[in-house]
């Protein structure tokens, strides 16, 4: 019979019967399931490379970030766009579930971060625990130019700020974009100046519970994100 040992915040580690767990919804914490060798010493244990999570813990993404929705003002495009708001202040920009890319599954061919012929988003480069030397990007500034069907999606920063880096792994996994469009698949990173974060969680920005309101039909019924504020 397997057994784990079960990390809970605040209590003591304690070894429980794998069959236990998924009879007992209370365990909310995730458990590494190991093979015990000497019980007198730790380091016999070899550690398993397998975790079993509990249903309904929270993902990290739930966890760690505040969404944000940018709502395109042309309805005809509709090309609204999802911006993560971590707690060290950095948004992730990613397109939005009611995206047509994301919406409608589109097979993306390709994804350019090619701007002109003297900027490219891939040349990016930052230094330091501050990220410095990034490019400065505003709200209207193009992050990418993805090709998918027939046509062109002019990808927006949406935040202004320092560029802290772009996905490159879209240079040669696009379908990311509708794979995976919320973690895999994001678009960008940017560090937005100090003072607007107050600003970017208040205001700035459409709230999940507003956007899903809004977007309700144009987005998929099992679309779920909770707001980490």
């Amino acid at each position: 019979m397997n057994s784990v040992i079960v990390t809970a915040k605040g209590k003591k580690m304690t070894e429980v019967n794998t069959e236990n767990i998924d009879n007992n919804q209370e365990l909310r914490a995730e458990v590494e399931l190991v093979s015990l060798g000497s019980k007198n010493d730790a380091r016999d244990w070899k550690t398993l490379s397998f975790v079993k999570r509990i249903q309904n813990l929270p993902s990290p993404l739930e966890r760690y970030f505040c969404p944000r929705f940018y709502l395109d003002p042309d309805c005809d495009q509709m090309s609204d766009m999802l911006i993560l708001l971590h707690s060290n202040r950095v948004g992730v920009v990613c397109l939005a579930p009611s995206h047509p890319i994301v919406r409608k599954n589109v097979c993306v061919e390709k994804v350019d971060f090619q701007i002109n012929q003297s900027l490219n988003r891939l040349d990016n480069k930052v230094t330091g625990k501050h990220k410095k030397g990034g490019q400065r990007v505003k709200k209207e500034s193009l992050l990418c130019t993805i090709y998918a069907g027939l046509k062109a999606f002019k990808i927006q920063a949406c935040i202004p700020g320092a560029l802290v880096e772009v996905n490159s792994r879209l240079v040669n996994e696009p379908g990311l974009l509708t794979s995976d469009p919320f973690q895999s698949g994001f678009i960008a990173i940017i560090l937005p100046p100090f003072h607007l974060e107050s600003e970017l969680r208040t205001n700035a920005y459409t709230r999940p519970e507003k956007y899903i309101d809004i977007r309700k039909s144009f987005i998929h019924p099992e679309f779920r994100i909770c707001c980490n504020d």
